[in-house]
């Protein structure tokens, strides 16, 4: 037995290899295919694709051999690989390169091969299409146009799977990029929610205490008035950053829900509460519908609270003292369905297209109102991230309807699939 030499461009070779295909795991159903059809074509008993290795030779498509690899030093494609042309062997025993050869003086006792060369797109031969027999014979014509046309076959479904292999390697890459990116997000959040909110709380109150004039008078009221000032515009600038935040958290993956049982008219009734100096303000009316107290919910208590408080909220500010603003709820199967409608100025399409668009202002009813433009952008991004929907529909001087639809997390059969963050993928 003579081993073969190796090619002048094995290094290359065998880095083109190992990009094509797992080495591990070489078996292919698209090569397995064209080893079926070159066994059948030709009507030998065994046919390959095989991949040649540094030590092996394996085989990604086999008929009629029951193994995935032998040794190198056997393998009669490692001679193929030197040429572009097919080997040819009609009886190997009569080859002095193969007559001693474990594989023709035993099992599976080759006798005829014809091996053509499978190449790479920089032309580097990687394996072989192979036909063998036990039995001498010779390839007419049309038979090595056939091995030669399926051979060609076999490359072009080896390069589609290095393409494959790239995308996918490319992909594991930018998953580990993301999770990188995700990880310090987390960190950002933690530093901006100690380093921003910490003091920026320490100036809200400290400016309330100087408003109240709770260690005594102040000689000037200016003072007192300034530092309402400050008060208001460190609880503005407090609720933008909040609003950004939470967005952010949002946007990466970082928030939880965490589902209970809720008492839904409880839960309004609350918010109500919340809103009443708003509502006040600018002689606003918001109506509870009829049975909304009735119904129960599993579903996160902050998230429910945010999205009533952020709907109402804004409905006030933009059609308060336009006629009482509708707050309705009611089960529809496995969701719960909550409705905020109003009778204010409404807004037309270009308007409503860009409404969850952070930032995003409409004409307001009262143009002395404040807002940060961010409480419909947080209410669309919560309300997807707990796998539910938000529409709005608006009629210029008829008024505005927002309709949220929520899953109820209790008829989700795990629930904890539903506390959903980066640390539970």
């Amino acid at each position: 037995m003579i081993p073969a030499p190796r090619p002048h461009d094995e290094t290359a070779r065998l880095r083109a290899l190992r990009a094509h295909i797992d080495i591990q795991n070489a078996r292919d159903d698209g090569v397995q295919a064209v080893a079926e059809m070159a066994a059948r074509a030709v009507g030998v008993p065994i046919a390959l694709v095989s991949l040649v290795d540094d030590t092996e030779q394996l085989f990604a498509g086999c008929v009629g051999l029951d193994a995935e690899r032998t040794s190198r030093d056997v393998a009669f494609c490692a001679y193929t690989i030197l040429s572009d042309d097919i080997l040819e062997v009609r009886d190997a025993r009569q080859d002095p390169r193969f007559v001693q050869n474990p594989l023709v003086t035993g099992p599976p006792y080759i006798r005829f091969y014809a091996g053509a060369p499978l190449t790479s797109a920089e032309g580097h031969r990687l394996g072989t299409l192979c036909l063998i027999d036990s039995h001498p014979r010779q390839l007419n014509t049309q038979q090595r146009q056939l091995l030669r046309d399926m051979a060609e076959t076999a490359s072009r479904v080896l390069r589609k799977l290095r393409q494959l292999n790239e995308a996918n390697h490319q992909l594991v890459d930018a998953l580990e990029d993301s999770r990188r990116t995700e990880r310090a997000t987390a960190t950002f959040f933690a530093s901006m929610s100690h380093e921003l909110r910490t003091p920026l709380n320490a100036v809200i109150g400290f400016a309330e205490v100087i408003e109240r004039e709770s260690f005594g008078p102040i000689s000037d009221s200016r003072y007192a008035e300034y530092a309402g000032d400050i008060r208001r515009s460190g609880e503005h600038l407090l609720s933008l950053i909040n609003g950004i935040l939470d967005i952010s958290r949002l946007d990466a993956g970082q928030h939880i829900l965490y589902p209970e049982e809720l008492d839904l008219g409880a839960e309004v009734n609350w918010v109500l509460r919340m809103l009443q100096p708003l509502c006040e303000s600018y002689g606003a009316e918001i109506q509870p519908a009829p049975g909304l107290d009735t119904l129960e919910v599993v579903f996160d208590k902050r998230a429910v609270r945010q999205l009533l408080l952020n709907l109402l909220s804004n409905a006030v500010k933009y059609a308060g003292g336009a006629g009482t603003i509708t707050l309705q709820a009611e089960r529809e199967d496995s969701q719960i369905q909550l409705c905020v409608v109003d009778q204010g100025p409404g807004m037309d399409a270009d308007t409503t297209a860009r409404l969850f668009e952070p930032f995003a202002r409409a004409k307001r009813a009262h143009q002395d109102c404040e807002g940060t433009g961010l409480g419909l952008a947080l209410c669309k991004k919560l309300v997807d991230f707990a796998g539910g929907e938000i529409e709005v529909d608006s009629v210029p001087g008829q008024g505005t309807r927002v309709e949220v639809m929520l899953p109820d997390l209790g008829d989700i059969e795990d629930n904890v699939a539903t506390e959903r963050s980066v640390a539970a993928r």
